[in-house]
């Protein structure tokens, strides 16, 4: 793969949630969506120890939690290509 060809480039593949349900839960659902993405990258050929798997729950909202749409926004994974160091 393209990555594979650029030493000291990492992927981070961050979780996230909206606020319904327990702070805890959506910690581990984050953290869960974002394992599966790794393990899809994974099996496309990336290097493991170059996958990082990190969930936020409803930390990081880019959305209104108090609408739908809102919600819809917060509930998504977001792949970043980075440097070793921003790691």
């Amino acid at each position: 793969g393209v990555l594979n060809r650029f030493q000291g480039m990492y992927i981070l593949v961050d979780g996230h949630t909206d606020s319904v349900g327990d702070p805890a839960s959506n910690l581990r659902l984050s953290q869960d969506r974002a394992e599966s993405v790794r393990k899809a990258l994974i099996n496309r050929g990336i290097e493991s120890s170059r996958v990082v798997a990190r969930g936020y729950g409803d930390k990081k909202p880019v959305g209104a939690n108090d609408t739908e749409a809102g919600r819809a926004l917060n509930r998504r994974i977001e792949c970043k290509v980075v440097k070793a160091k921003e790691r």
